[in-house]
């Protein structure tokens, strides 16, 4: 995928507790730094705003 018209790959794993990994994890690879810095700032702000947990006791 593209993000600023810089290349940048994107992994997010699940958790699966079933095999030692508790927490789910995101991987960026990009060449650019302040790209990944980016993306990720937009990202968190996603969660932040869109999520489906949002307003809601878990």
């Amino acid at each position: 995928m593209h993000y600023h018209s810089s290349p940048l790959a994107v992994l997010i794993r699940k958790a699966n507790p079933e095999y030692g990994k508790p927490e789910a994890a995101l991987e960026i690879l990009s060449p650019d730094e302040q790209v990944t810095d980016a993306f990720l700032k937009e990202f968190r702000n996603g969660l932040r705003t869109s999520s489906i947990f949002k307003g809601q006791v878990i």
